[in-house]
């Protein structure tokens, strides 16, 4: 009777628990992300929602998607935010939505307002002086420099050179610390490849040998090759979709940066560098022991 007695009171406990979790789950503020239509489809429906509600539990509050048609002018899109919730705990707008972010916070001044700048930091002046105004970019310095270690991994006992293409634009931008950070993080692997920068695959000599390359804003068209060597990618690609020598995934989508956003929001913190996300793909000749090399680089890695 007593073990009954028990099995029920915990059984009751378990409910309580449970139930006040809900409640606070669907009290709290929601959090918004702005998009466009076409992002879904890009970043795969299924990855979408899965990660969209990943995010949610793991903040214990509802994340709620302002879907945009991707030619909304910016009144369109401050009313679709009021519209999906008036009172949300913070609004994250990617820059390409800066001047719809700024003409909402003008009119819902306090209301916490996120540009997310992504790779490209200071190309829209996001001071507006306002309180509740943030701003956050990706940061650089550690995806280079985490990059840099998974290309030395990848590269290893491997007969050839590393090769980076950046796109122009953001070589001008950043170049220099992406390229300290990734030659950095080679020494740091232990990686004795020569590693090269390119700004498009035109630079890149027809008789080099590569290793290992990594496709970030240029030289897309490497991975028409098809040269069975490790590529990492940055993108936003759905994962299903990425050609088949792509061993890795670098994605700084605001999906994939809610919980470090939401982080810096709760601190206060008006700036700050987030860190992407790392797919690895089990890819034929990726053995266990490289994999578990590419897990220990950092916690937002994941094996797929």
């Amino acid at each position: 009777m007593k073990k009954k007695s028990l099995v029920l009171a915990i059984a009751a406990a378990f409910a309580l628990f449970t139930a006040i979790i809900i409640i606070i789950y669907f009290t709290r503020a929601p959090l918004l992300i702005v998009t466009e239509q076409s992002f879904a489809s890009l970043y795969g429906s299924e990855r979408f929602r899965g990660n969209i509600m990943k995010a949610s539990l793991s903040l214990m509050r509802r994340i709620k998607i302002v879907e945009i048609a991707n030619d909304a002018g910016d009144d369109v899109v401050r009313f679709a935010v009021e519209d999906v919730s008036a009172r949300p705990f913070c609004v994250l707008f990617p820059r390409r939505f800066t001047r719809s972010a700024n003409i909402y916070s003008e009119q819902n001044p306090d209301i916490r307002v996120v540009i997310l700048e992504g790779r490209y930091p200071d190309v829209l002046s996001t001071d507006t002086g306002r309180e509740n105004y943030f701003t956050y970019s990706t940061d650089i310095e550690s995806d280079f420099y985490k990059t840099g270690i998974a290309a030395a991994i990848f590269a290893d006992n491997m007969r050839g050179d590393i090769a980076v293409f950046i796109e122009p634009g953001q070589y001008l931008r950043y170049g220099s610390m992406a390229r300290e950070a990734f030659l950095q993080g080679v020494s740091d692997q232990g990686g004795t490849q020569r590693t090269y920068f390119y700004t498009g695959l035109s630079y890149l000599p027809e008789n080099v040998e590569i290793a290992c390359a990594v496709v970030a804003g240029s030289g897309w068209e490497f991975l028409d090759r098809k040269l069975g060597i490790p590529v990492i990618l940055f993108t936003w690609m759905d994962l299903p979709m990425v050609p088949a020598d792509v061993v890795m995934i670098v994605d700084d989508s605001p999906v994939a940066q809610i919980n470090q956003a939401a982080a810096f929001i709760s601190a206060g913190d008006t700036a700050g560098k987030m860190q992407s996300r790392f797919y690895v793909f089990r890819r034929s000749g990726i053995d266990s022991r490289i994999l578990q090399k590419i897990k220990n680089i950092g916690k937002n890695v994941e094996i797929m």
